[in-house]
């Protein structure tokens, strides 16, 4: 990594740490929604081309990305209340642990089509989420 990058990505650090400081709890999930989908697109991406799988380098982008999408779907996980969330943080229990086991399986198989199918999974969720936005109350 170069010195460059080096100051790259502490400039997003910072930049992402502002943002979730400044963020309400509705939009934080957004974050993780957002972010969790596209890295299940990039990881998607390194996997549609079979001639990139052949180097180490894709391999290890596609697996990256997919562990990185595994680990914010359990951080939505570990944010859900089961105690007053009853039935529907139940119901989100299971799909966040079942979409993290077809990632797994996405990457151990190369399988575009489990990878597409989590896309679609976590992509519902977010304009679902979406769709119960808080309402602002400004005209």
């Amino acid at each position: 990594m170069t010195k460059y990058d080096e100051k790259a990505n502490e400039y997003k650090l910072l930049e992402l740490q502002s943002l979730v400081e400044q963020s309400s709890p509705f939009e934080l999930i957004s974050l993780l929604l957002e972010a969790t989908k596209e890295h299940i697109s990039s990881a998607n991406l390194h996997m549609s081309r079979p001639d990139l799988l052949k180097q180490p380098h894709h391999v290890s982008e596609k697996g990256r990305h997919i562990s990185h999408a595994i680990y914010l779907i359990e951080g939505l996980r570990s944010s859900l209340n089961m105690e007053q969330g009853s039935g529907v943080a139940e119901h989100l229990n299971t799909m966040y642990a079942c979409t993290c086991k077809l990632l797994l399986e996405a990457n151990i198989k190369n399988d575009n089509q489990l990878l597409t199918r989590c896309y679609k999974i976590i992509d519902k969720l977010y304009q679902t989420w979406l769709a119960i936005r808080p309402f602002s109350g400004a005209s």
